[in-house]
């Protein structure tokens, strides 16, 4: 056999094994959502393969540092065809984080763990720091993923 015709035998089994690997239901990776403005809060809601759940009902509640929900702080949202979402914050939100505040996340029908019981304080608002120079962002985070 020529080597032309080795390399196409080649490229014929390798598309085939790429469609075998995408037609077994194996759990493709999810590409992390990122924030599109400041003051959002961003991640994923995944289901227990690892894979983006759609149109699952993400909200937020910011918190001040007394305890106290700052009302109409955050707008829920659904999340995407990757299971995606960013929820907006407004204005203040970084401040009231970065003094003393949390925002605890909920999914419908799912779980955020840690940023549901306790919230996302200041350490891993900072932590999760997300900053773009086009369009300019740097107040907003992303990496809070959600199970369903």
């Amino acid at each position: 056999m020529s080597v032309r015709n080795k390399m196409a035998v080649a490229g014929v089994f390798a598309s085939v094994a790429a469609l075998t690997a995408l037609g077994t239901g194996v759990a493709q990776a999810v590409t992390p959502e990122k924030p599109t403005a400041d003051y959002q809060v961003c991640g994923n809601v995944l289901d227990s393969s690892g894979a983006g759940v759609a149109g699952v009902a993400v909200s937020g509640e910011l918190y001040d540092s007394s305890d106290t929900v700052v009302t109409g702080a955050i707008a829920s949202t659904t999340t995407n065809a990757n299971g995606g979402y960013c929820l907006q914050g407004n204005s203040g939100m970084v401040g009231t984080v970065t003094s003393g505040g949390y925002v605890k996340l909920h999914a419908a029908g799912g779980n955020f763990g840690t940023w549901e019981t306790n919230g996302i304080h200041e350490s891993d608002f900072l932590s999760h720091i997300y900053v773009s120079i086009f369009p300019p962002i740097s107040q907003s985070a992303n990496g809070f993923n959600g199970t369903v």
